[in-house]
């Protein structure tokens, strides 16, 4: 999958990695629906069965904040092995068709780095939920969703420059062509003070990509290494534009918006799940850990209701950001090549249709975005 030398370009799809892309996606898409059912019917197991409210009133003799603690780290260890399994599928899956180059040993690296972070952020926090049904238990879905809210704002600004660096290295991009190149589209739309930088992704695949980060005065457009490697210069000026384009139509602000709605809709709907187990007699108390699966189980629901609407509003901002690269670079071809060259690269199906578009698709196929170059023509940048 790696390019060697200087990139062709343009570039035109490879018929052979077109073949491997539809069975590379074919068998990921039945891993991932697998995975999901499986986890789903465990979850509801748990739940009918009686089996998590036995393993609950078992600890019910601790101290409230112990059972909540043992129970919650036995369900994270015990999903995180299940989802364990299915995460070494698509690891072997990735290694068969080349698109991964960690070693065995790196990838039980992350998949333990993973685990230990889930713990360390998900214990205090299901601790301070459990002291907030105790003491506020009218509001208490209230303050933890506002609190939620400020933590996933904090965790999304500050995950790509400290908790990145637990994964990766980062480092400022040398001086070269494509950097003078990116510090041009800077100033071409007044972000003169972004710093350009380069991730090390090929220490873990071969997928290319970018994406601009950071806060205050430390704005960041952060580069694949694959991107700087096996890209031509111009693609990777239409790259860079798309994310350049998230920023400036503010994508990121529209989607915390979202999120702040989908979050209070979702600790309502965990408030009426308690109101609801406790009703019915399914738990002992409102600190019976057990509510956990019963918060999981619903807003899983929700989720799943609401995807298909979230995916195309996602759709809808990649077209724009598609449009905004093509009007900041005034590039078809470089846009055109970088698309098809992205989709062989990322070995992904170049055209995604049906339920797996309406449920699982966030951005448009690179059928649609090479149409998208195709039917452009100047009209300034909007």
């Amino acid at each position: 999958m790696e390019e060697t030398g200087t990139p062709v370009y343009p570039y035109e799809y490879d018929k052979d990695k077109r073949a491997i892309s539809k069975r590379l996606s074919r068998a990921h898409f039945r891993l991932n629906l697998i995975s999901t059912l499986f986890g789903a019917a465990i979850l509801l197991a748990l739940v009918f069965t009686g089996a998590s409210e036995s393993y609950s009133q078992a600890l019910a003799h601790y101290p409230w904040q112990w059972t909540v603690a043992l129970y919650s780290a036995t369900l994270i260890s015990f999903f995180f092995l299940i989802e364990l399994l299915f995460s070494f599928a698509r690891y072997r899956l990735r290694r068969k068709y080349g698109m991964t180059t960690q070693s065995m040993g790196r990838w039980l690296e992350d998949q333990a780095k993973g685990y230990t972070l889930s713990l360390l952020l998900s214990l205090p926090a299901v601790e301070f939920l459990f002291l907030l049904i105790l003491d506020e238990p009218g509001y208490w879905w209230f303050i933890a969703a506002s609190v939620y809210i400020i933590l996933s704002f904090c965790y999304s600004t500050l995950f790509p420059l400290l908790f990145a660096r637990f994964f990766y290295q980062i480092r400022p991009l040398q001086d070269g062509e494509v950097r003078d190149r990116v510090k041009r589209l800077l100033s071409s739309i007044g972000l003169e003070r972004f710093e350009v930088f380069t991730l090390n992704e090929s220490s873990r695949s071969r997928g290319a990509n970018a994406f601009v980060t950071g806060i205050g005065g430390r704005k960041r457009v952060v580069i694949f290494d694959n991107l700087l490697n096996a890209f031509a210069p111009p693609e990777v000026d239409s790259i860079v534009a798309h994310e350049l384009g998230h920023y400036v139509k503010r994508d990121t602000t529209v989607s915390m918006v979202m999120g702040v709605a989908t979050t209070y809709v979702s600790a309502y709907l965990m408030y009426l799940t308690l109101a609801f187990a406790l009703g019915r007699g399914v738990v002992y108390s409102a600190l019976d850990p057990t509510v956990l699966l019963w918060f999981v189980l619903f807003t899983g629901i929700l989720g799943f209701a609401l995807s298909p609407l979230m995916n195309a509003f996602s759709r809808s901002r990649e077209r724009r950001a598609d449009m905004f690269s093509l009007d900041l670079t005034r590039d078809p071809v470089a846009f055109i090549s970088g698309e098809k060259r992205l989709c062989d690269v990322n070995l992904m199906d170049e055209s995604v249709k049906g339920l797996r578009k309406i449920f699982f698709a966030t951005h448009p196929s690179t059928l649609e975005r090479v149409a998208m170059g195709e039917n452009w023509r100047p009209s300034g940048l909007k």
